[in-house]
C-alpha cells in the first residue's frame, strides 16, 4: 500500500511504494526513503534534497554536475538528459511537448556509476533534478549495478511523486 510521507522541514513530499520506509538521517536531506534487504546487502534508497534556487534549470545541472565529479569515487556519468516528469498519458512521444509551457524544460535526469567509498562495490544512481516554488530539488535514487533493474521504475516512480509544498523556499 502506498503512504505520502513529508519530509523533514515540510519543504517536500513523496509518495512510497509499499514495503519502502522513510527516516530522518542528517539535517541537509529533506527526505530518505528505502527498502530492508536480507542482512549484510544494500538497501536501495532514495534521497531528497530542497534548497532555495534562483537560477534556471541549467545552472542546477551544471551545479549537480559538478557535485557528483568531485564528490564521488570513481564516478562515471553515461546519461544526461531531459526528463518528463509528468508524462502524457496519451501515448504521444515523451519528448516532445504536451502544451505550450512544456514542464519538461524544468527537469533533467543524470545517471551514473561510482564505487562505494564503505565497500567498494559498483553503484547506480540517478539524479532526477526539478526546480518548483523556487526550490531546486534534487531526487537520487541508488542501488547496486544487479539491483537496478529491479528497482529502476519504482524509484522514478517515487521521483515522480516528489512535491514541494505551498510554502515554497519561504
Amino acid at each position: 500500500m502506498e503512504a505520502e510521507t513529508s519530509g523533514r522541514t515540510g519543504r517536500a513530499s513523496l509518495v512510497l511504494e509499499e514495503a519502502w520506509q522513510a527516516e530522518s538521517i542528517r539535517d541537509e536531506i529533506e527526505l530518505f526513503a528505502f527498502i530492508r534487504g536480507p542482512e549484510g546487502t544494500f538497501a536501495p534508497n532514495l534521497v531528497v534534497t530542497v534548497n532555495p534556487f534562483g537560477g534556471n534549470i541549467d545552472e542546477f545541472l551544471d551545479h549537480a554536475v559538478h557535485g557528483l565529479t568531485t564528490s564521488l569515487q570513481k564516478p562515471y556519468l553515461f546519461d544526461v538528459r531531459v526528463w518528463d516528469r509528468h508524462p502524457s498519458s496519451n501515448g504521444t512521444d515523451p519528448y516532445q511537448p504536451v502544451d505550450d509551457v512544456d514542464v519538461r524544460q524544468m527537469s533533467r535526469t543524470i545517471g551514473y556509476t561510482h564505487e562505494s567509498p564503505q565497500t567498494g562495490a559498483t553503484l547506480r544512481s540517478t539524479e532526477w533534478l526539478f526546480i518548483e516554488s523556487g526550490l531546486a530539488v534534487q531526487v537520487t535514487g541508488t542501488t547496486t549495478t544487479a539491483q537496478w533493474p529491479v528497482f529502476s521504475r519504482t524509484l522514478e516512480t517515487m521521483a515522480r511523486s516528489v512535491a514541494t509544498t505551498t510554502e515554497g523556499a519561504k
